[in-house]
């Protein structure tokens, strides 16, 4: 037999051992594959997700083969949640109303926190403005039929990429929409930069600038939906949901007739709402019938849709919203674009808001790319809950004896983070 394909060789050379089921937790990268007997279940720098373990127990499998890196990954990290869960019984007690007043703080004085506590973002706001401005001017000239030149566009997202690929440490995003008007805008220039995180992993040059021309202009289609419906705060009738849907299909056509984008932006335009278990539109692709691109766009649109204010609903929080896209692998979402989306934004995005083992309340700074669940962030209130006169900055991979054990959703309060 030739050792190169003998599985058996192979789990020797990677120093293998076996885990219960029981250890494993939704939200862990894994550092090796998991193997079934000589059958790989999930690969190397998959995410764990609460589908994947209960589909190992309907299996009826007890153990699994992991790296020992893996398995020392996922000790240490139950090690924490128990020590977790054992300082928050300390944590000084706080009144619901006082959580109401904090909330209350929080979403008044959110920008001047980011301000205070020195977060930057990925790309200057007057330039946001610019490209909503010109995003805006392009749908509209795109809606009346008119001659459409594109160059100005182009040269914003040239200048876009420039400042993101300088600043591959800052937040992609912390900026809600003003006017609830702005939305279709302002999302268009969010996805964006999201899909730009990315795609500069995968994609560079010119390659890297059309596609993410493509993610600005995913949702012109919209322009040929009549706003009432778009902007309808209630649920759609079936008709009108129909229509909603018939929005992807026509942006693609719209960009194909004016010609200068490649068949991969244009098929994220078509294909953003294809879903990876074949269960989204307009054709019912599923898994690698979706385009890498195009599944970039997914995940970066939902998230962009879940962290952003409405005309019908409140904005949710990051971590909140990333919870969500982690708990949809491998049904709406590609594994591989949520594991993209999940280590470049992290479990708690910049910005995030954040209670601590030792009860003080903190803002995510910086994600940290080699410990993703333990970024470095800036402290604003202090354990009694009151307001620091300046943030004070901790790197939580130093810090070993303080960890994240509660998330803080600026307009509902704390809750519980999704791995405890």
């Amino acid at each position: 037999m030739n050792e190169k394909n003998d599985p058996s060789s192979a789990i020797v050379d990677l120093a293998w051992t076996e885990i219960e089921i029981s250890l494993l937790m939704p939200g862990l990268i894994l550092a090796g594959d998991i193997y079934s007997g000589d059958h790989i279940l999930l690969g190397k720098n998959s995410v764990i997700t609460e589908g994947f373990i209960k589909a190992l127990e309907r299996r009826g499998i007890e153990k699994v083969r992991v790296t020992k890196i893996t398995a020392e990954r996922i000790s240490n990290a139950a090690k924490e949640i128990a020590a977790d869960k054992a300082e928050t019984l300390e944590m000084p007690i706080i009144s619901a109303g006082m959580l109401a007043a904090l909330a209350d703080e929080l979403v008044r004085d959110e920008v001047s926190i980011w301000n205070d506590a020195g977060i930057e973002t990925a790309v200057e706001g007057k330039l946001l403005g610019e490209t909503q401005r010109c995003v805006e001017d392009v749908f509209a000239r795109f809606k009346e039929g008119s001659l459409v030149k594109l160059d100005a566009t182009r040269d914003y997202v040239e200048e876009v990429i420039k400042q993101a690929l300088a600043r591959p440490s800052a937040a992609v995003k912390l900026a809600d929409v003003e006017h609830f008007d702005e939305y279709t805008f302002r999302h268009s220039v969010n996805v964006s930069l999201i899909f730009l995180a990315l795609a500069r992993e995968i994609f560079q040059g010119d390659e890297l600038s059309d596609l993410t021309m493509g993610a600005l202009l995913h949702d012109l289609g919209k322009m040929r939906i009549p706003a009432r419906i778009l902007q309808r705060p209630g649920r759609l009738t079936p008709e009108e949901f129909a229509l909603v849907k018939k929005h992807a299909a026509l942006g693609a056509k719209m960009l194909s007739e004016q010609g200068g984008f490649s068949a991969a932006a244009v098929d994220i335009t078509l294909n953003h709402h294809e879903r990876w278990d074949g269960s989204g539109y307009p054709r019912g692709l599923k898994e690698r019938e979706i385009s890498i691109p195009a599944q970039m766009a997914a995940v970066s649109d939902v998230y962009d849709a879940l962290t952003t204010t409405r005309c019908y609903k409140e904005k949710m929080d990051f971590t909140s919203a990333m919870n969500i896209v982690i708990k949809s692998t491998g049904t709406h979402f590609s594994p591989r674009s949520v594991n993209m989306i999940w280590s470049t934004l992290g479990l708690y995005p910049i910005g995030s808001f954040v209670r601590l083992s030792t009860g003080e309340i903190a803002v995510i700074q910086r994600i940290n790319p080699d410990s993703v669940t333990r970024p470095t962030v800036a402290i604003i209130y202090g354990i009694n809950m009151h307001r620091l006169s300046m943030p004070r900055q901790i790197d939580l991979r130093t810090e070993e004896d303080i960890t994240i054990v509660q998330t803080f959703a600026p307009r509902s309060g704390l809750s519980r983070i999704a791995s405890s």
